[in-house]
């Protein structure tokens, strides 16, 4: 405490916040739950005796109730001196970015100079902070990111003590403490009346997790807290992701590798055993939903066998392939039946990216350098996630052939409902594209992926639809950061793509309307088209003209404020558009409930993000080598 207070700069306050939790609030939760585990379990009788079933003493209840109390009592005063000291760093350093967290938290009042620290005198180690004072310590830009991080990890630490306050708390029907699933601890009434059970609820802990990860997006220790949330709740899927979120960072997890690989390997255990019969068993919407997530889930456990392995078994990635064409089949068929909610498709992508960038970038636990990725392997994951790509810009023809406004002269009601879900992805994935088509861009003969030139020819049929039904020049300029922009920041597979800030003179995203946004996502979509259209590569399409992407190697191409035109045609007839593809026919959807139904029927639209941090990195990209592998006819 006196290196944080009197001396924040010195080399030797280094992680003190940090030696602070360890030496004194994590040494005593520790103890406490090894004492309350040891008063839970049934003690064996002493050597000798006769030979019974254990069973705990008669006064273990009472003194296990009591336990119970005074650990909750001292997360309590833990919590209030987290709180303070959090308060402390926002007034002390003038933390003014902290500040409209902290209000979102309920830590502070809205004005920063009323209740300035939320300990009163007199409170457990209230003492140990200097009372009120205007004084502010002036620092650089560098120190002032040091303290900002110390801010976050004060928030990672107040989500745990959030998440055992949950844990260790049997009241309302929960289960046991320490347990996430179970009948009711206690009974209550005077008829000692069994209550109705009652899930854990760790919301708390998950926003504090969730500010940790805004103030401080390249440091991986939030997204491994909120892999752990949920891993209590058996989200496998939204654990993984967590995890590749804590791992693709510049300042990764040190044991989300590991974390992850052991949830991943149960995943595929379970996959072999009962996974795939029940697969046969989805038939209902929400069923569905749950069949793409465990097939998405088994391939990444397949990749996860393959880090830093040289020589793959021919079996398992014959295993793994059938898996990602039967996982993008599914996923085609619940994008085009809008039973995939938005952010369900943007968490997809997010595994994808991770995988490649993991398979590529990590070496496995324990070894000394990091091998030569597979290329086989590598050529796989790169393959399935064109082929995520290409089931979205065909959905997307499809929802672009249709006219659900009919003859408005308001351009966003020509977005139906499942574009809408299906547009922040494409942002993601076009932006990676951007900058590593370089491995789609070799001679047809020498590509890792078979089917990469009918990949651009629907990516071409794609964007020129969507320019000729969206003319740029109609569409809202993006100028401040969205919900993906926003939550992706920090994570390396797409470093420097996203936008962080606002570029635009007096832009406030809450004045926004929701239709603006999209078409704002549409704008940047036809703005990364044209990128890639001038990229010097034979197999791309070369030119964007008059809302056309066209292939023309040999036509030059210069670029003005709006739009490709192409030199001494600029008042020739425009080119012939390029036909949609034919619908593909989509069964109709089947709700096994009424809920069930009501959750597809219309597009919600996620509530705005007030608050915008800054925060970048300066990751190289790296391009995979091509090798020969041969995947996914059906669908490239």
């Amino acid at each position: 405490m006196e290196l944080l207070i009197s001396h924040p700069f010195a080399r030797e306050s280094k992680d003190a916040e940090l030696n602070l939790w360890m030496h004194t609030s994590y040494a005593f939760i520790t103890s406490y739950k090894q004492r309350i585990a040891n008063l839970s379990t049934p003690q064996p009788p002493p050597r000798g005796a006769r030979q019974a079933a254990p069973r705990e003493p008669p006064s273990a209840p009472v003194e296990r109730r009591k336990l119970l109390s005074r650990f909750r009592q001292f997360l309590s005063e833990e919590e209030k001196f987290w709180i303070s000291l959090v308060a402390w760093f926002r007034r002390t350093f003038n933390l003014h970015e902290v500040q409209p967290i902290l209000v979102s938290l309920e830590m502070v009042s809205t004005n920063p100079d009323d209740n300035p620290d939320p300990v009163p005198d007199g409170r457990a180690r209230g003492y140990l902070f200097p009372r009120h004072s205007d004084t502010v310590i002036q620092c650089t830009p560098e120190q002032r990111q040091v303290k900002v991080s110390s801010v976050s990890k004060a928030l990672i630490f107040l989500g745990d003590i959030a998440r055992y306050k949950e844990q260790y708390n049997e009241a309302g029907g929960r289960p046991k403490a320490g347990v996430e699933t179970g009948p009711p601890a206690r009974t209550s009434g005077k008829n000692k009346k069994t209550p109705i059970p009652r899930a854990r609820d760790y919301d708390k802990a998950r926003q504090r997790y969730e500010q940790a990860r805004a103030l401080v997006p390249h440091e991986g220790n939030p997204s491994n807290q909120l892999a752990i949330l949920s891993s209590y709740q058996m989200d496998t899927f939204n654990a993984i992701v967590h995890y590749y979120r804590a791992i693709c960072v510049q300042q990764p997890y040190d044991g989300a590798a590991e974390n992850m690989g052991k949830s991943l390997k149960r995943s595929l255990d379970f996959w072999n055993t009962k996974g795939k019969a029940k697969q046969q068993e989805a038939i209902v919407p929400r069923l569905k939903i749950e069949a793409l997530k465990e097939q998405i889930i088994a391939l990444h456990a397949h990749w996860g066998q393959y880090q830093g392995v040289e020589m793959v078994d021919p079996e398992s990635l014959q295993a793994s392939e059938e898996l990602c064409q039967s996982s993008v089949s599914l996923f085609h068929d619940l994008i085009a039946g809008l039973l995939l909610q938005s952010e369900v498709i943007t968490k997809i992508i997010i595994l994808g990216l991770g995988a490649l960038w993991k398979h590529r970038m990590l070496r496995s636990p324990g070894a000394k350098r990091r091998p030569r990725s597979n290329p086989r392997v590598e050529a796989q994951i790169s393959g399935h996630l064109l082929a995520i790509f290409r089931s979205l810009l065909e959905v997307g023809l499809q929802e672009l052939a249709d006219d659900p406004a009919g003859d408005t002269d308001d351009i966003a009601q020509k977005i139906s409902a499942t574009l809408r879900r299906m547009l922040p992805a494409l942002r993601m994935i076009n932006k990676w594209l951007r900058t590593n088509h370089r491995f789609y861009a070799s001679d047809e003969k020498k590509q890792p992926v078979e089917g990469v030139a009918e990949f651009w020819k629907v990516y071409t049929r794609f964007f020129t639809t969507l320019g000729q039904k969206f003319p740029i020049e109609q569409l809202t300029r993006l100028e401040t950061p969205l919900d993906e922009d926003l939550d992706i920041r920090g994570f390396l597979p797409l470093t420097k793509l996203m936008v962080t800030d606002n570029s635009g003179e007096g832009v406030d995203r809450a004045q926004v309307h929701p239709n603006e946004e999209q078409l704002m996502r549409i704008w940047d979509l036809l703005g990364d088209a044209k990128t890639l259209a001038q990229t010097k590569v034979r197999s791309f399409p070369r030119c964007f003209w008059n809302n056309h992407l066209m292939f023309d190697k040999d036509t030059p191409i210069t670029y003005d404020d709006r739009i490709f035109s192409v030199k001494g045609q600029e008042n020739s007839a425009p080119p012939v558009p390029i036909p949609v593809l034919p619908r593909r026919p989509v069964p109709p959807p089947i709700a096994e409930t009424e809920s069930d139904a009501m959750e597809t029927d219309d597009d919600p639209v996620n509530d705005a993000i007030r608050a915008v941090i800054d925060a970048d990195t300066d990751e190289e990209v790296v391009y995979p080598r091509s090798v020969q592998y041969s995947a996914y006819r059906r669908f490239l």
